[in-house]
């Protein structure tokens, strides 16, 4: 029987994983209408959503980074943005696209907090200021190692949220794109290189649902801003509500992680 991946319970059976969103369905005391209009799958979407929704409220609370991220998403709302300095970075970015850079083991080990700091910073900016957190996460890494060009930051233009579905954060998205231009190969049959590359992947997932309680857009906004804004469906109450500001946090953190991750490889292949 094949086998469904659930980060938050390891890996459960096809039957096990629809007995468990029975159980969720069952709970529900008040379904919404779409059940009735969607029928069977509708029944099991909401039953998605109803698992999704009880795991989060369970992962937020066990999360290590739970007080610090709201504490951080609100001193981000009220921080006073140094837009002209911002705005200055982006345009040289933008006119000179990134920059390559010849990494020097010795010395990325050496300075890895001032790093990982810098990135962090680096992905708050950006984020707030293009108002996505799939560039803003990716561009502080790639601006960091020298990864990629501008063309992949342009293509991730519909990743925060998964084009606001509500789904994957484009932290998520923007921090595995990284790890993708660190880790694999233009060798399209360089198996080695992909494995690499899951292998990082799976590592930063798994930091980053420790840290935010969850990979999923609507479950990290229910933890920064109490419930679910939806950007697509209401810009400005996203915006009054400090959406890019407390946002900014999130793929801060996701820039940190996977900069972490290449940090220790390199650190890695330094000790052999």
């Amino acid at each position: 029987m094949p086998k469904y991946e659930d980060v938050s319970v390891g890996f459960r059976s096809q039957r096990e994983y629809e007995r468990d969103i029975s159980y969720e369905i069952i709970a529900l005391s008040n379904p919404p209408p779409s059940i009735e209009r969607g029928g069977f799958r509708g029944l099991k979407r909401v039953g998605v959503f109803a698992a999704s929704k009880l795991r989060s409220e369970r992962r937020h609370e066990n999360c290590m980074g739970y007080e610090e991220i709201k504490v951080k998403a609100q001193r981000q709302a009220e921080k006073i943005w140094d837009r002209s300095t911002i705005e200055a970075s982006l345009k040289k970015l933008n006119e000179g696209g990134i920059p390559r850079r010849r990494l020097n083991g010795e010395e990325i080990v050496t300075n890895r907090k001032a790093i990982l700091s810098r990135v962090q910073h680096q992905g708050e900016e950006y984020e707030f200021m293009t108002h996505n957190c799939a560039k803003g996460a990716a561009l502080a890494v790639m601006e960091e190692f020298g990864l990629g060009n501008m063309a992949v930051v342009k293509a991730l233009s519909p990743f925060p949220g998964f084009s606001l579905s509500g789904r994957i954060c484009g932290a998520v998205s923007g921090g595995l794109v990284t790890l993708g231009l660190y880790f694999g190969s233009d060798d399209l049959l360089n198996y080695k290189a992909n494995r690499a590359a899951m292998s990082a992947a799976r590592k930063f997932l798994e930091r980053f649902e420790a840290k935010l309680g969850s990979v999923q857009c609507e479950e990290i906004q229910a933890l920064v801003f109490g419930s679910y804004l939806n950007p697509w469906a209401n810009s400005t109450a996203f915006t009054e509500a400090k959406g890019y500001e407390k946002c900014s946090v999130v793929a801060g953190t996701g820039a940190r992680l996977a900069a972490e991750i290449i940090l220790e490889s390199i650190k890695g292949s330094e000790a052999t």
